[in-house]
């Protein structure tokens, strides 16, 4: 969600998800690639794997397999989707090796489901789907400030008596919630 705040008490939604939220993507993906959590969050481990990998995926062939970028979705308007993200990295692991769903039929204890790819693939796809996730959160700020610069009765106040009064100039970007956390986001 991006939020211009106003007052300590007004505030404008200027975009929201239409789907499903970048923390839920994130964790899903996570558990997609069957990552291991070693007592983090999803997102957490899902960083560590795209900035460390496990130490064996660039052993595997000697070099990572190319996944073409994600496009940014809705390109031009302040919506958010993750869904198709999310689904782009189900599709490819679909196409590129097979789930343990697969290997689970008919078992009374099944494991939890997890892509198996080679680890190269995993670490590729990790880090195509976390700079997709992160593009389109960068490039939905950016066309919110360009909305906000190029309209600025959005960014007007109403007075104590409800009739708008001159725009507040918009001198800070806070980010927050668990995504926030990232690093490789927050150096972007």
């Amino acid at each position: 969600m991006l939020v211009l705040t106003l007052s300590h008490t007004r505030f404008r939604i200027l975009a929201n998800t239409r789907d499903e939220a970048v923390g839920r993507a994130i964790d899903k993906v996570a558990r997609d690639l069957g990552l291991e959590w070693k007592g983090r969050a999803p997102g957490a481990a899902l960083e560590a794997f795209c900035r460390d990998g496990d130490g064996t995926a660039e052993l595997e062939s000697g070099e990572l397999p190319v996944i073409e970028p994600f496009s940014v979705p809705l390109r031009g308007k302040l919506d958010f989707s993750f869904s198709g993200l999310h689904s782009a990295v189900d599709r490819y692991i679909a196409l590129h090796g097979f789930t343990d769903d697969d290997v689970n039929m008919g078992k009374a204890n099944p494991k939890p489901r997890k892509a198996n790819l080679p680890n190269a693939h995993r670490l590729s796809l990790a880090r195509a789907f976390q700079d997709g996730a992160f593009a389109q959160l960068v490039d939905k700020v950016i066309l919110a400030l360009r909305r906000c610069e190029e309209h600025p009765e959005l960014m007007a106040r109403p007075d104590e008596n409800q009739s708008l009064t001159t725009p507040t100039p918009i001198r800070h970007l806070v980010v927050s919630g668990g995504v926030a956390s990232n690093s490789t986001f927050r150096n972007l």
